[in-house]
């Protein structure tokens, strides 16, 4: 089969595959995929409540392979065969990829994904940042100069982190330090704060991300 994304989505969404998406400050969710026109993607994710401009992550499996891809909701409650007005038109339609294969369970994988204020999210496993050292206290990651995602020092962020089969939580950080080596640029990124009742999950999730360090 081709490795032409459109191709690939098409022929997902000829066989209605089932798939998940992620809003960028919520759980993974059970959809559907169910066409692709020009304005993008529409899929099905009853329960889900989406609203214009939100940003989702969405996984599928077509033939034993996994993808991935990034989109923003241009329209929610888009007609759809046989769901009334469930559909949810995505546009903007980036980052596709294929997943590695130890990675085709999206509650499973070890995660760790920096979210600006505002934007797309960074993932620090399985694309192009690499973590250096991960702590109780903070992680360092480091990325190409071309990659167009950016923080300012003395910036917040959060960061979603969470240990294969649990659930994915936040963790509130700022930039502490941003340094150029060659052709790569360093950040340190300082954790200020988890919710309570994910403290444990979080220290979890630390001792896993440490082993990729």
């Amino acid at each position: 089969m081709s490795d032409d994304p459109r191709e690939l989505l098409d022929e997902a969404a000829r066989r209605r595959l089932s798939c998940q998406v992620m809003p960028r400050a919520g759980v993974w969710s059970a959809a559907q995929l169910v066409r692709v026109d020009r304005a993008g993607v529409v899929l099905t994710a009853p329960g889900l409540r989406l609203s214009g401009g939100e940003d989702l992550r969405v996984w599928f499996k077509l033939d034993e392979q996994v993808y991935s891809f990034e989109g923003s909701v241009l329209r929610a409650g888009v007609p759809v065969p046989e769901r009334t007005n469930d559909g949810v038109l995505l546009g903007f339609i980036e980052d596709f990829r294929r997943e590695r294969a130890e990675q085709t369970t999206a509650e499973a994988r070890l995660r760790a994904v920096v979210l600006p204020p505002q934007g797309r999210g960074l993932e620090l496993i399985g694309g192009v940042a690499r973590l250096v050292e991960v702590g109780l206290e903070g992680l360092s990651f480091s990325v190409p100069q071309s990659e167009p995602l950016k923080f300012v020092e003395g910036g917040r962020v959060r960061v979603l982190v969470a240990a294969p089969d649990e659930p994915e939580h936040h963790a509130d950080a700022r930039v502490e330090r941003l340094a150029v080596d060659g052709q790569l640029v360093l950040y340190r990124l300082v954790f200020e704060g988890v919710r309570g009742d994910d403290a444990s999950a979080h220290l979890r999730a630390v001792e896993a991300l440490r082993v990729l360090a």
